[in-house]
Order: structure tokens, then C-alpha cells, then sequence
């Protein structure tokens, strides 16, 4: 187990499951104490309790709130100085996003997506860059996606919160050269988190499979990545190369390309695609 210092935790978003435990088992693995923020909840405490048995040796915290709120990093802020944990290394992850036509989901629904997968990334970075450049090394790692490089139809919003995510990381990065904090963004594109997400994979066949990364396996690599202080982490060779046949192919070919992979029939309503809708999300959109 390599070892890092013990005065800073990890404060890792949507960590009670999938990419985020995972990321949240590599910091333990690197003996850095851990901070899991996600929904409050069962889910949230056996994530904990389960993190701390593994890993007896450091320290894990855990905080539950919903990130949609916009006052939620702030609040986050003010518990970890009333606990006294300054943080070292920020792991944006929590985000959230789904297949159907733009009109299919409720007003609500896209604006907890833009307030998660956007709102919360900036707030939260802001409230604790001051505790990243207390440390001679500081680390933020957000979690992108390759719909970050595309516009996506059917997936519009989602796509567009991404991009958000990596020229907000790229452009921070640079802004932030010489103060001892790097920024690393990592762009995954299929990860087998739950059952929808599985369905999807095996829908699309062989490119699929050949494009997804297991929770595992990306929180390997981005982490490791991350300490390298490595700006962008672009997982599978596929998918490097779908970002090369990106720049050849004209804009409109690749729109209609991309269109007809995510395509769904409007006819199906609106009623499927609120199954792809997080639990939590779906009471409010009553």
C-alpha cells in the first residue's frame, strides 16, 4: 500500500455506490482518509461502514445531502470545518443523466441535472480551493463523460453538462498552473453501474462492450492518473479513436451518427423514459 499523507482527507461525491465507492476505495487503498458525500441514507451508511472494516487504518467520515441544492456546498463547507477536516484531494463524481427526446422529461428534471452535474462541481471546487492550496499538493479529479466531446441528440442536456465538465476543468487547470493544485478530468463512456446502464451496454453489442470500463477499473486508472497530476484520462483505446474519427468526420455526419446510436421512439412516452430518472428526483417531479 503506498502511502500518502494523513492530515487531508478525500472528499469523493456520490460515493454510497459505482464509480464513486469505487474512487472512494482507491484513496483508502492509498491510506488517505476519506469524506463519502452523497444522498443521506442506508445506502450512504453501509458505504461507510463497509469502507471503514476494509480499511481499519485511516479514517471515514461520511455526510448525506442532496447536491441539487444549490446551498449543499456551502453546507458541506461549514460541516467540515466544524468536524476539522481540511480537504486535499476533491473527487467530483456525482452526476446523473438519461436516453429519450428532449420533451420526454419534465422542466424539473433538467434543471437537477444542470444543478448536479454543473452547479454542484463549480460550488463545490470553489468552497474548498482554499483547503486544496493549503497543502503543497492539492488534487481535484472530475468525472466527465465522452458525451462531453459530442453533441448527442436524445441526450442533449447530459452531453452538454459534460463539455461543461471538461472545459471547466481544462480551463481551471491552466488558471491554477504554479499553485501546487492540479486539476484531472476523466471521460469514461459506458460504466456498468446498474441495470440500466448494463441493458444499454449489451443493446449497443460489440462497440459496447468494447468502449465500456468497469467501475473498478476506471477508478484505477483515473486515480492514478490524478496523482500524476495527468489533465485528461480518456479510458479503452475505442474510444481515443472515436475522438480522432470526431475531428475527421464533418459535424452534421457526426450529429446524424450519433443520433441514430441513441435514438428513441417518441411513440414508447414519456413514461419509459421516467424509469431512467433517480428515485430521489422522481417525487418531485409530481
Amino acid at each position: 500500500m503506498t502511502t500518502q499523507s494523513k492530515t487531508g482527507y478525500a472528499l469523493v461525491t456520490g460515493s454510497s455506490q459505482g464509480i464513486g465507492y469505487a474512487l472512494a476505495q482507491q484513496c483508502a487503498n492509498h491510506g488517505i482518509n476519506v469524506l463519502l458525500v452523497a444522498l443521506p441514507g442506508q445506502d450512504l451508511a453501509q458505504a461507510a461502514q463497509k469502507l471503514q472494516q476494509a480499511y481499519p487504518a485511516i479514517k471515514v467520515q461520511s455526510f448525506g445531502i442532496d447536491l441539487t441544492n444549490g446551498k449543499a456546498p456551502e453546507q458541506v463547507l461549514q460541516w467540515c470545518q466544524q468536524q476539522g477536516i481540511m480537504v486535499q484531494y476533491l473527487i467530483n463524481n456525482a452526476g446523473f443523466g438519461g436516453i429519450g427526446p428532449f420533451q420526454s422529461y419534465p422542466y424539473v428534471y433538467y434543471e437537477k441535472m444542470m444543478q448536479l452535474n454543473m452547479q454542484a462541481v463549480v460550488l463545490l471546487t470553489h468552497a474548498f480551493l482554499p483547503h486544496l492550496r493549503s497543502f503543497s499538493k492539492g488534487y481535484i479529479l472530475n468525472v466527465g463523460s465522452m458525451a462531453g466531446f459530442f453533441a448527442m441528440p436524445y441526450k442533449i442536456i447530459y452531453s452538454a453538462s459534460k463539455s461543461f465538465v471538461y472545459s471547466f476543468s481544462r480551463s481551471l487547470r491552466e488558471e491554477l498552473r504554479g499553485t501546487g493544485v492540479s486539476i484531472s478530468v476523466v471521460t469514461p463512456a459506458g460504466v456498468p453501474t446498474n441495470a440500466i446502464t448494463k441493458a444499454r451496454t449489451e443493446a449497443m453489442g460489440f462497440l459496447g462492450r468494447a468502449t465500456q470500463t468497469l467501475p473498478e477499473q476506471l477508478a484505477a486508472q483515473a486515480f492514478k492518473a490524478m496523482l500524476r497530476r495527468k489533465a485528461v484520462v480518456v479510458p479503452r483505446f475505442l474510444n481515443r479513436f472515436s475522438l480522432l474519427l470526431g475531428i475527421i468526420l464533418p459535424y452534421g455526419l457526426r450529429l446524424r451518427i450519433v443520433g441514430s446510436m441513441f435514438k428513441v421512439d417518441d411513440t414508447e412516452g414519456k413514461g419509459k423514459e421516467m424509469n431512467q430518472v433517480p428515485e430521489h428526483l422522481k417525487q418531485q417531479f409530481k
